[in-house]
């Protein structure tokens, strides 16, 4: 996660990253909530902010996979683990 977190600063990164399925494994991280560790999940939030950030083609991939709604989801008040 570390490796893939470094490499989703770079451009060519996100160029490639839309096709690649990665954006789905990120999302079932989120979305198993407190079964996956808070670090996995930290990983997986800043991974998908780097390679969603001025990527029209993976912005609109994170909204059709229901990101958002993963998101709002996690970003809720919930207790601390």
């Amino acid at each position: 996660m570390k490796a893939i977190l470094q490499a989703s600063t770079f451009e060519f990164f996100k160029a490639n990253f839309h096709n690649s399925g990665l954006i789905d494994v990120l999302l079932d991280i989120i979305k198993s909530g407190t079964d996956v560790h808070l670090d996995l999940r930290e990983a997986a939030f800043n991974i998908l902010s780097n390679v969603t950030k001025d990527h029209r083609d993976n912005q609109k991939e994170f909204r059709r996979k229901s990101g958002i709604e993963y998101l709002k989801v996690n970003l809720a008040y919930s207790e601390v683990e």
